[in-house]
């Protein structure tokens, strides 16, 4: 309770920073200080029941102010094009789950997913795609539906929308940059798994595309998204590579790796190891692979010239 008290506090300080105008180093030192906080301790619920974790989310990802008259009038549109694609997912959507289960109904993740349908129906550029479901899922479950709806909107226009493009290029990018990151990681591992025909396509799509939220449990991905919204969501690239280092002895061991890397198999998530090990992962990448790990997820010039066939 202590530190989710002080990470409020952390909050408070850099919010009236900015309200007061503060431009200069305050504003920049109060916005570290609640970096560090949420990179040391995370965040959860305060003693008022009012989620902490979801005003830090919101300040980060600087969600402008929700308007309930605008979210009302897209639900009032009723079911958009993609409606039966968004019910055949939302009952699907962390089913056994109990935490989340007992906090987020399906009908509002339906009612998310559809407004923000509706909301992106006019420039055609975003639609609902499979794997949206997931991603909703940490927002309603920290945030109130409307906050939810706005930071829902923002996280993927903004920080990652090559990711929610037709077909799917910053996911796929994305994959390529995790094998490229393992290889310089851990070539023998790399080497391994590629003679085993696994490349990332085959073990991390549905971990890249789905911002590591196919994990479980649901507890601790809700504290790599700390660490994801608060220092760059392309780290999930390098969290990943992480993860699949820490059960090299287990993937050297079996006959087939798949049965280790699988999704639906996948190792429990230990995020304050995963972060720690990403953090050291970071410190040890080139400069210029790590430059198209951050810019993948909102380049489409990065996505397409790192998924060109290397020429022969």
């Amino acid at each position: 309770m202590a530190s989710d008290q002080a990470l409020a506090a952390c909050l408070r300080r850099f919010l009236d920073a900015c309200a007061a105008g503060d431009e200069d180093d305050n504003a920049v030192e109060m916005l570290f200080q609640l970096r560090r906080h949420l990179l040391l301790h995370g965040a959860a619920a305060d003693d008022r029941g009012v989620p902490v974790r979801g005003l830090v989310w919101m300040t980060l990802l600087a969600v402008p102010s929700v308007s309930a008259e605008r979210y009302g009038s897209l639900i009032r549109l009723g079911p958009c094009k993609q409606y039966q694609k968004i019910r055949s997912d939302s009952f699907r959507t962390f089913p056994n789950e109990k935490s989340f289960q007992a906090r987020v109904t399906e009908n509002s993740l339906i009612r998310l997913l559809n407004s923000f349908v509706h909301e992106n129906a006019a420039d055609g550029v975003f639609s609902y795609l499979q794997g949206m479901n997931a991603v909703a899922a940490p927002f309603l479950y920290c945030m109130s539906e409307l906050e939810a709806q706005a930071a829902f909107s923002r996280f993927i226009k903004v920080y990652c929308p090559t990711y929610w493009l037709a077909n799917m290029a910053g996911a796929r990018a994305g994959c390529v940059l995790v094998d490229r990151c393992l290889q310089a990681a851990d070539p023998d591992l790399f080497h391994h798994l590629r003679s085993r025909r696994l490349e990332a396509t085959v073990y991390a799509f549905a971990l890249v595309s789905s911002i590591s939220c196919v994990l479980q449990p649901f507890s601790e991905v809700l504290k790599l998204w700390d660490f994801l919204l608060g220092f760059g969501v392309h780290n999930n690239i390098v969290a990943i590579v992480a993860q699949v280092v820490l059960v090299r002895d287990g993937l050297f061991s079996v006959g087939n790796p798949n049965e280790i890397l699988n999704y639906r198999k996948w190792p429990a998530l230990n995020a304050r190891l995963t972060i720690a090990f990403t953090l050291d992962l970071i410190r040890r990448l080139e400069p210029a692979l790590y430059r198209d790990i951050e810019s993948h997820t909102y380049s489409k010039d990065v996505c397409d010239q790192i998924l060109r066939p290397k020429s022969t």
